[in-house]
């Protein structure tokens, strides 16, 4: 019996194809996350100057923003 037959390299192809594609899908979901994370903790700590729009969302300021412009 051969080991490395037609079938058995197909099933490694689509294997690899399939851990390939997923790879990619999951890294993009869990950069953007951990993107948002790391700003949201800057904004909580202060390090980021921002202001609250009235709909609840928020806007990132310049460093050297006026303080007209931050409240």
């Amino acid at each position: 019996m051969e080991f490395f037959s037609e079938n058995v390299m197909w099933l490694l192809g689509a294997y690899l194809a399939g851990s390939f594609a997923t790879y990619f899908l999951l890294w993009k979901q869990a950069t953007v996350d951990e993107i948002g994370k790391t700003i949201d903790q800057l904004v909580d700590n202060g390090f980021l100057r921002h202001r609250k729009n009235v709909d609840g969302e928020i806007e990132i300021l310049k460093w050297d923003a006026d303080e007209e412009e931050v409240s």
